[in-house]
């Protein structure tokens, strides 16, 4: 009679246990990291109140069509620190005496810009601006007491003098 002796080993001194465990170990480090991003990043994309975001967004489209129909239109530059607006309307419209100009970065809010810009003595609208990353921008113009807008978009540096039509 012939006896063999196996020498078992323990289960944690093999390999392919370990190897079983490597995905979904990573899987639940990456799901922990998701969650801690989640939670302390901004959504700044969601809107908390789609109700009434929706019903603005009716308001405003009509002081679109009011610019379009005052034949309203802006020509843009900008500088690093400057922009200027020279607007060309009706003759039969006056002008006013301040544009606001907003300047929206379409993911980032904390890039957005609002520049008030009182009119000057050569019909020029001019203010400084804090410097704008290079990339994509919505620009909307509106009249001091936002009753038309002109809305247009721009690329930096390409778009650094571009005309804003309704």
């Amino acid at each position: 009679m012939h006896s063999t002796t196996v020498q078992v080993t323990p289960w944690y001194r093999q390999r392919w246990p370990w190897l079983l465990m490597v995905m979904p170990g990573i899987s639940l480090i990456l799901g922990a990291m998701m969650i801690y991003l989640a939670i302390t990043t901004n959504d700044g994309l969601v809107v908390d109140d789609y109700y009434n975001e929706g019903r603005a967004i009716g308001m405003t489209m009509a002081r679109s069509e009011l610019a379009a129909t005052l034949g309203l239109s802006a020509a843009l530059h900008l500088t690093p620190e400057r922009v200027t607006i020279e607007l060309d309307k009706n003759p039969d419209v006056a002008a006013p005496r301040e544009l606001i100009l907003t300047i929206i970065h379409p993911t980032q809010a904390g890039f957005d810009q609002t520049v008030r810009m009182p009119a000057g003595q050569d019909g020029q609208y001019s203010a400084a601006i804090n410097p704008m990353r290079l990339g994509n921008w919505q620009v909307q113009i509106e009249d001091g007491e936002r009753t038309w807008r002109l809305r247009g978009k721009m690329r930096l540096p390409d778009d650094s003098r571009s005309v804003i039509r309704p």
